[in-house]
């Protein structure tokens, strides 16, 4: 009944609530008379939710979605639509809402259609994360450059001066970039102040207005005569707001954002003189995209040598398409004038190309992974369309999603029980790269990934797919976190049993996306929510220590190499320590070493003291080895160790397991083995066990190992007495991984 009752909650939270948002709080409420004024007739950014107060993920979302609002209340407006309400259903209609919640992104610029006066804007769909963080770096991403205009140098502000007569307002940033508070500024007053911008570096400039320190908010009156007014309060933005409407004369009872009667004639000449913008593909300088390809995510940069103005029409034909692959991957546009420092990072970008066509794009895929290495990206030959970009787009993420079948589906499902687990049944002979794109971006969510073939006609009845595409999500219901780990899984009330979620569709990214976010929130599951439980992993540093706390038999062998004269040392460890606690169910014997003592014993893996920080798992069985590919962390780590679990990890021949030096080693040794091992199991093998199923001890799991053990070692003696060589299989070099974090923060110029 416990599954049942989550798998409705799910979809039915708050069935019978009032509206879910209120007049006067952060969500302003819209309606078919007020939305054209409020949405469409303004040069605000505006996120608006379409809703329904009877609907469970609405109710789910609205905490959040009242959060982003007012966190960046006065720069975006967020919007709610009551579709429930005869009144609005012709609005809701208008913008073609199928479902409940469906939210939207409406631009900074509207647009006249041709034979017609009024105004109209083209919203995107959103598709990204239902969480306060997601919907504020959407509205943020939507956030216009044209109202800011570059000064960097006293010319420049002599221009910039004589644009209009309204009142001038200049930051000096230490920024490469227009924050998104400044943005937001220029873009609620854009109608009643001119907004620049200039660099710290710029020396000459800085001199000119007295300004020392950075950053630095200056209003220029329109008078030569007058000073310039410094802003010196905090850098918040209901402050800056308020002290800009003092500035530009308005009183806030009359101030509307981005819209006012006595700017109509100013507004008029602006409209001659304005910057292009470009509203989903954002700008970076060149020097961000070496961080850029740092980062976990994958990446398409657009690379252009004229200026904003100049390549206005190829840069919003590029950002109309790639407005379709919001959440699917990052894009971002880069001015790459600075030819001298181009050449310096060894980009692939063809300067002379560019020199020749300034404003034709050269698009680049920056591979899943830390892409750093230039040479790993691939150029983008084909039409500037969102079908082919998407394709081309897919193939930046690995195909390192499992395929389970009838027998590897109980280890699967056993593997962190706790996490939900994500099934695709699908008639495609490979997984479908959206599906792969879907698992990576979404590696932060607490969640495990699958596919499964329609020739597994048992799996798909156990799941009651009878048709293609079909995504599941099997999970354990009941509480979560403290609570869960509170209960007596012995107590009979407790239905532990899995319960199974349908997807409803449609199958596109954006659907997709949105209903795992949703799920895993609902779940209790979002990023962040789940708390690690460390336990204590020795150092080894001889062999007997090394066979107490990695048995020949009972599991395999998980150290960490690490250097304990670096200064991340007791980090590194921590997160060792960690990864050894989120699989303390599993058969897996975790310790570490000093790669400083034990150089000979690391090259018998191939490794060498350098390598330090890694980690190497090997069983002695069958002799097969597995180390971690890419960056030393938490997530690669575990990502490593459940491929191994689950029997999807690359691994390697092994000749013998080497030995530890007794007490550290000084100078050349060999390190090998004279005795012989005794047998394991093969690391392939753990995909045919029920590994952390939950339908035996930890202790009742290793007797049947060591069962399963005594047979091979029986078989491994007849073939020897036959002579007959045994044949191992490689592995695939998987894609190398890193992880990354992000902040934002909208108080910041």
């Amino acid at each position: 009944m416990m599954a049942l009752r989550i798998v409705l909650t799910l979809a039915l939270l708050g069935a019978f609530t009032d509206a879910l948002y209120h007049k006067g709080g952060p969500v302003k409420l819209l309606s078919r008379k007020n939305f054209d004024a409020e949405v469409v007739q303004t040069d605000m950014v505006s996120i608006v939710e379409f809703y329904a107060p009877w609907c469970g993920h609405c109710k789910a979302l609205a905490p959040a979605y009242a959060k982003a609002a007012s966190n960046l209340e006065g720069l975006v407006t967020f919007g709610a639509v009551d579709c429930d309400l005869e009144s609005n259903k012709q609005l809701c209609g208008e913008y073609r809402v199928q479902g409940f919640p469906t939210i939207k992104v409406f631009p900074s610029k509207a647009v006249t259609k041709p034979g017609s006066k009024r105004r109209t804007k083209a919203p995107t769909d959103y598709g990204g994360p239902r969480t306060a963080k997601g919907l504020v770096d959407a509205a943020t991403y939507a956030l216009p450059q044209r109202f800011i205009t570059k000064v960097r140098s006293p010319g420049d502000l002599a221009e910039f001066m004589q644009k209009s007569a309204l009142p001038k307002v200049l930051l000096f940033s230490t920024k490469s970039a227009s924050t998104p508070l400044y943005k937001g500024l220029s873009t609620r007053f854009s109608q009643h102040l001119q907004f620049g911008e200039a660099r710290n570096t710029d020396a000459a400039l800085a001199e000119a207005l007295n300004v020392t320190s950075f950053p630095q908010l200056l209003v220029l009156p329109a008078s030569a005569e007058a000073e310039a007014i410094p802003y010196t309060g905090k850098l918040k933005a209901s402050e800056l707001i308020d002290f800009l409407q003092k500035q530009a004369g308005i009183e806030p009872s009359e101030e509307k954002p981005g819209k006012s009667k006595a700017g109509k004639d100013s507004a008029k000449k602006a409209a001659k003189e304005e910057v292009p913008e470009v509203e989903v593909v954002p700008l970076v300088q060149l020097d961000a995209v070496e961080g850029l390809a740092a980062q976990e995510d994958a990446h398409l940069l657009a690379f252009f040598a004229g200026s904003v103005v100049t390549c206005a029409k190829e840069l919003q034909a590029l950002n109309k398409e790639v407005a379709a692959l919001a959440g699917l991957i990052e894009a971002a546009a880069v001015n790459a004038s600075e030819s001298a420092a181009l050449s310096s990072m060894g980009l692939p970008v063809d300067m002379q190309a560019l020199r020749s066509k300034p404003c034709s794009l050269q698009v680049f895929l920056l591979p899943f992974g830390d892409s750093s290495d230039a040479d790993e990206w691939s150029k983008y030959t084909g039409s500037m369309n969102a079908k082919e970009l998407q394709s081309f787009a897919l193939t930046a993420f690995p195909a390192s999603v499992p395929r389970v079948d009838e027998a590897s589906l109980q280890p699967f499902l056993g593997l962190e029980p706790k996490v939900p687990k994500v099934l695709l049944f699908t008639d495609k002979e490979a997984t479908p790269r959206l599906f792969a794109a879907l698992a990576a971006n979404m590696r932060n969510r607490s969640m495990l990934f699958a596919d499964v073939h329609t020739s597994q006609t048992a799996v798909m009845e156990k799941f009651g797919v009878k048709k293609v595409p079909a995504m599941r999500v099997a999970f354990l219901p009941g509480p979560t976190g403290a609570a869960a780990e509170a209960q007596d899984p012995l107590d009979p009330e407790n239905d532990r049993r899995l319960a199974i979620q349908a997807f409803p569709g449609p199958y596109t990214y954006a659907g997709m996306a949105a209903f795992l976010t949703a799920m895993s929130d609902a779940l209790g599951l979002a990023e962040g929510a789940i708390e690690d439980q460390a336990v204590t992993v020795s150092q080894v540093n001889d062999q007997e220590a090394l066979q107490q706390a990695c048995p020949s038999r009972g599991g395999i062998c998980v150290l960490g190499v690490l250097d304990v004269n670096s200064s991340g040392f007791e980090g590194q460890k921590s997160v060792l320590e960690v990864a050894a606690g989120r699989h303390a169910d599993h058969p897996l014997r975790f310790a570490w070493i000093d790669s400083n003592q034990q150089p000979s014993f690391l090259a018998g893996f191939g490794l060498s003291p350098t390598d330090a920080p890694t980690v190497l798992a090997y069983s002695a069985s069958k002799q097969r080895q597995a180390r971690l590919r890419g960056t030393y962390a938490l997530e690669t780590i575990d990502k490593m160790l459940n491929g191994l679990l689950a029997g999807r990890e690359a691994t390697s021949p092994l000749q013998e397991v080497p030995r530890l030096v007794d007490g550290g080693q000084a100078g050349d040794s060999t390190g090998a083995s004279d005795a012989a091992v005794e047998d394991e199991f093969d690391l392939s093998d753990i995909l045919g066990e029920d590994v952390g199923a939950g339908s035996a001890s930890k202790e009742d799991l290793l007797k049947q190992i060591d069962a399963q053990l005594l047979q091979e070692e029986e078989q491994r003696q007849r073939e020897e007495s036959s002579a007959q060589p045994s044949t191992k299989k490689k592995g695939k070099r998987r894609k190398k991984s890193g992880s990354k974090g992000y902040s934002s923060s909208k108080d910041e110029l």
